[in-house]
C-alpha cells in the first residue's frame, strides 16, 4: 500500500527535523506532503533541505490555522491508498505506518485507524502513556468526546473520498471531526500500542498536560473559555446537515435524538439519566451528564 502523510507546520524549527526524519525512516512505501501554515521562523528553509528526497514535497501557505490547514492538505494530496495525518514536533515510532498498513488492509469501506502515544516532554523524556479508551470507539463517544488524536490518524482512500471538502464551519478538532464522520459512516479502529511520542511542550495546539491535574484543569479552562461550551454540538450539528445521508440509520437516530434533547431543559435532563451519548470512564461521563443538563456541551 502506498501512504501519503500530511503535515502542517507553523513555527516548528526547534523539532522539526526529528519528526520529519522519523516520518522518513518508515517502513512502508509512503510520501511526505508538507504544508507551512505561513511559519515567520525558519521551518520553510528547514523543509527546503529535504527537497532532494524524492518523496517529500513542500508547499508555503498562507495562515489557515488548525483545523483548516489539515482540511486542505486532505482536499489537495494525492492519491494514495491510505492518508495519514502528522504533527510538527512528534517522533513517530519506527513500526507507526507498518501497523496502520496491518490494520486497515482488511477493512472494506471508509475507516479510520488510530493509536495511543506515549506523552513526554520537551527533551521526550516520558511522562506517561495516553490513556485507552476503555469502551472503545463508537458513534455514542464520538458525539461528546475525541479519543482519535490526530497525530496517530490514518484514513483509507474510501474515507478521504467521504470527508473531502465536506468540512464543517464549527468543529472541535480536525482530529474529532474525523473520529465523528468516520464512527457514523464508516469503521474506527483504535490500536493500544505506543506509536507516537506526543512532545508536551509550550507551543502545542493542544496540550494533555503533565499529569491528571494538569489534564483535569486543562478540560476545566476550555470548558470555562469564551468558545468552550457546546463546541461539541455545533459539531453535531454539522454533521447532521453535512452527512445526514451517509450517516448508518442507528447513528442518525442517536445524532437527532441527542439534537433535539438540547432544545429544552426537561430534555437535557432526560437525557443525561439515559441517553447513549458517553465518555470513556466514569468520572468523565458523570461530568459530562452534568454538562448536558446546564447545556454546555
Amino acid at each position: 500500500m502506498t501512504v501519503q502523510v500530511l503535515m502542517s507546520t507553523f513555527d516548528g524549527e526547534r523539532y522539526l527535523r526529528q519528526q520529519v526524519d522519523s516520518i522518513l525512516a518508515q517502513t512502508e512505501p509512503l510520501r511526505l506532503l508538507v504544508r507551512d501554515d505561513g511559519s515567520t521562523d525558519g521551518t520553510p528553509q528547514i523543509l527546503h533541505t529535504y527537497a532532494d528526497d524524492l518523496r517529500v514535497d513542500v508547499e508555503l501557505g498562507d495562515n489557515l490555522g488548525v483545523p483548516d490547514a489539515f482540511f486542505r492538505l486532505l482536499d489537495v494530496a494525492p492519491d494514495a491508498d491510505l492518508f495519514a495525518l502528522a504533527d510538527q514536533d512528534d517522533v513517530w515510532a519506527p513500526d507507526k505506518l507498518q501497523r496502520a498498513v496491518a490494520a486497515l488492509s482488511g477493512v472494506t469501506g471508509p475507516a479510520l485507524y488510530c493509536a495511543r502515544v506515549l506523552v513526554t516532554d520537551e527533551q521526550l523524556r516520558p511522562l506517561y502513556p495516553h490513556e485507552l479508551p476503555v469502551r472503545g470507539p463508537s458513534f455514542a463517544n464520538a458525539l461528546v468526546q475525541n479519543i482519535a488524536l490526530g497525530c496517530t490518524v490514518v484514513l483509507n482512500r474510501e474515507a478521504r473520498e467521504l470527508v473531502r471538502g465536506r468540512w464543517p464551519t464549527s468543529c472541535v478538532m480536525h482530529d474529532a471531526w474525523l473520529y465523528l464522520v468516520l464512527a457514523g459512516c464508516g469503521t474506527v479502529l483504535y490500536d493500544d500500542h505506543l506509536v507516537v511520542q506526543y512532545r508536551q511542550h509550550a507551543g502545542n495546539a493542544v496540550g494533555m498536560g503533565s499529569g491528571p491535574a494538569s489534564r483535569l484543569a486543562g478540560r476545566v479552562r476550555r470548558q470555562l473559555s469564551a468558545d468552550g461550551p457546546r463546541k461539541h454540538s455545533r459539531q453535531d450539528r454539522e454533521l447532521l446537515r453535512l452527512f445526514a445521508h451517509d450517516l448508518r440509520p442507528d447513528a442518525l437516530q442517536q445524532l437527532e435524538e441527542l439534537l433535539a434533547a438540547q432544545e429544552s431543559a426537561n430534555g437535557r435532563a432526560r437525557y443525561a439519566l439515559g441517553g447513549p451519548a458517553h465518555r470513556q470512564t466514569r468520572g468523565s461521563d458523570l461530568v459530562l451528564k452534568v454538562l448536558q443538563v446546564v447545556g454546555r456541551v
